[in-house]
This record gives C-alpha cells, sequence and structure tokens, in this order.
C-alpha cells in the first residue's frame, strides 16, 4: 500500500507519513518547504527560493545552501517528490495531500452553494474548510522574509470563511445563536465592517432594533476613534435600512420561509376560547394574553411578507367575552371587514386584514 503522505502550512508546517509526522530540520530548509508547498505543482525559481529564505542580503554560499536544503527534503519526502527543473525546484503534491488545496477546493464549493441559495449545504462546507486549520498559517515561520507577504493574505481568507458560514447562518434564520458569537467577533477584529453589519443584521431579526443601531453607534466610534474615517456605504446604508425596518432585512431564501407564508409560533391549548382562524385554514385559540401579529419571528403570529409590519398589531382581551385588535403604528394599516381601524373591538365572523392575509375571528360562545 502506498504510504499516506500529507503536507500542512495552515498551522505550523508539518509533513505526515500514515500520520506520522517527519522531522523536518530546522526554520530555514523549512522555509524552503513552505516556499515549493505554496506553489505546489509548479516550478519556483531559485532566485526567489533565495529571497524568500535569506532575504535582500543572501550570504555568498546561498545556493549552495539551498541545494543541501534541497538534498535534505528529498531524503525525507522521496527522490522523486521535489524535482529540478530550470529555473529552480518545483513540488509534486497529489489530490487531498495539501492542507490548503482542501481549503481552497472546500471553499470554492461552499461560495457555489451559498450563491445558488444552499445555505445548509454551504455551512457544512465552510465549517469543512476551517477544520483545514490548525493555527495562524505558517505559524512556526512568521518571521522568515518569505512569509511577511504570504501570511496575512493567508489568513484572511480564513477570516473571509468565517465571515461566509454567518452570512450564511443568517440566510437560514438562524441569527439568535450568532448574537453571542458575533459579538465576540467585533470585540477581537472591530475594524472588520462586515461583522459589524452581520451583528447588526442578528440583533435586529432578533427584535433588539435600538440595539442593532447601537451597534452601529459603537462601530462608527471605533473607526473614528483608531483610523479617524466614517463607516463605508454598505455599514451605512443598513443602518438607514434598521431604522426603517425595511423589509429587504428579513429572510427570502430558498430555505428559509417562502414570502407570504404564514406560521404560528405558540398555539393555545383546546378550549372554550375566542379563535382566529387563518389563511392556511387551520385554527388558533387565543388564551387571555396579548397576542402579536406581524412579520418578526419573535410575534405570536408571523405574517412573512413585505407589505407586514414586523410588529404590525397586536390582539389583546378587553374582558372576559370581548377582544380588540390595535395597529402598533405599521405601515399599511388594519382593517376590520375592509374599514380601516386603529383600535377596534371583534364581534364574530370579523374579517381583519394586516397585508395580504385575511384572518377570521370567532367569538368565544359561537364555537359551542
Amino acid at each position: 500500500m502506498t504510504p499516506r503522505t500529507e503536507f500542512s502550512i495552515l498551522g505550523p508546517v508539518r509533513v505526515t507519513v500514515d500520520a506520522q509526522p517527519l522531522t523536518l530540520g530546522g526554520p530555514k530548509q523549512r522555509a524552503v518547504l513552505a516556499m515549493l508547498l505554496l506553489d505546489s505543482n509548479r516550478v519556483v525559481s531559485t532566485d526567489r527560493l533565495i529571497d524568500g529564505v535569506w532575504g535582500d542580503e543572501p550570504h555568498d554560499g546561498a545556493t549552495s545552501t539551498l541545494q543541501v536544503y534541497i538534498s535534505n527534503l528529498r531524503k525525507l519526502l522521496g527522490p522523486d517528490r521535489i524535482v529540478t527543473e530550470r529555473p529552480g525546484y518545483m513540488i509534486t503534491v497529489g489530490p487531498g495531500e495539501l492542507d490548503l488545496a482542501r481549503f481552497d477546493e472546500l471553499s470554492r464549493a461552499a461560495n457555489a452553494d451559498a450563491n445558488e441559495g444552499r445555505f445548509q449545504l454551504a455551512v457544512t462546507a465552510f465549517e469543512d474548510a476551517l477544520a483545514c486549520w490548525q493555527g495562524d498559517a505558517l505559524a512556526d515561520l512568521q518571521y522568515e522574509p518569505f512569509a511577511l507577504t504570504v501570511i496575512g493574505g493567508l489568513n484572511e481568507r480564513r477570516e473571509s470563511v468565517r465571515e461566509s458560514i454567518w452570512e450564511a447562518k443568517l440566510n437560514l434564520g438562524r441569527h439568535h445563536e450568532l448574537i453571542a458569537e458575533l459579538e465576540r467577533a467585533v470585540g477581537d477584529t472591530p475594524l472588520r465592517e462586515r461583522r459589524w453589519a452581520q451583528l447588526m443584521t442578528a440583533l435586529y431579526r432578533s427584535g433588539r432594533q435600538a440595539d442593532a443601531l447601537a451597534a452601529f453607534g459603537t462601530a462608527r466610534n471605533t473607526l473614528v476613534d483608531q483610523l479617524g474615517i466614517d463607516p463605508g456605504a454598505e455599514l451605512r446604508r443598513l443602518e438607514e435600512s434598521i431604522l426603517n425596518q425595511d423589509s429587504s432585512l428579513d429572510l427570502s431564501n430558498d430555505e428559509s420561509e417562502e414570502v407570504g407564508a404564514l406560521t404560528t409560533v405558540r398555539r393555545a391549548p383546546d378550549g372554550n376560547a375566542a379563535a382566529l382562524t387563518l389563511p392556511n385554514g387551520s385554527r388558533i385559540e387565543l388564551t387571555s394574553r396579548i397576542w402579536s401579529l406581524g412579520r418578526s419571528p419573535e410575534c405570536d403570529i408571523v405574517l412573512n411578507s413585505p407589505d407586514v409590519s414586523r410588529r404590525h398589531a397586536e390582539l389583546r382581551p378587553d374582558d372576559e367575552h370581548v377582544w380588540m385588535i390595535a395597529d402598533l403604528g405599521s405601515t399599511n394599516g388594519v382593517s376590520v371587514n375592509h374599514q380601516p381601524v386603529d383600535e377596534s373591538p371583534l364581534a364574530d365572523g370579523d374579517e381583519i386584514s394586516l397585508g395580504r392575509f385575511t384572518l377570521v375571528y370567532q367569538a368565544p360562545n359561537a364555537q359551542n
């Protein structure tokens, strides 16, 4: 059986053969290996290797020393793994052998899923991509000359994938579970505006509009204090959308609820109670408390449509037998039997209209 070789640069530089780590020598030799792996299956020139390992002032014997490093690596990896090809050397890496290649392949697949609206598949592929990492890229070579221009770019690709995971989870309606994680993320990396935007979106979709606007204020103060700049156009547009409760902030994808769908968040127990008949034909019995209706997933009765405000109206028990419907300052208003109302008592058979939805009220004693 052919031994399984795995190369790792997303973390300390490592090589394992059948899961057993090899001793790769000192930092300069490992730097040569890392540079070859970064351009695996492509020729890396001798001049570039020398510049990357010794910087602008290599010693007189740098070429000979490089040849020694290549010879040592061939003894470790096998004579055919690193080939000499003008004007330098090339390392041959097979499919799945290099963690960076696996990371890039999984990231591409995840982005394709996200672009097609397959957000759950995207989350899984993005998380598999992150699992390729074992720390900061080239963690044991961070002070080598070549690494100064490489590490930042590699780590940025990892951070971008993290943000893509959060974006996909937001599209899946998992905003509640993301808030704490995003709060930590903006604390650790307060200059990344995309993370502030994701935190603001998660807060807003969780019914915390004031907190979302406060997060924008913190982001703005941080950017002004540390960089002397205002937030970018995207973050400013998001603040305006939150202020206006713009329906574009609500979920709208194939894996979330279909626009125009109706979902009941809480159902009352059976019994002799006032009730609503919903557009889908089901019936909700109303217990004696206030029931909220609107587009927000925090409402008791969720009416998922752009023409319904996030908190559109409330049903309130007035006494044992009378219920009231009250508009909460919605954009498109509330109608009872096709007449606009701000607040109105309900009688058996009344039709309540909110946006495109019509709900029918049934009085308690009418159900016997």
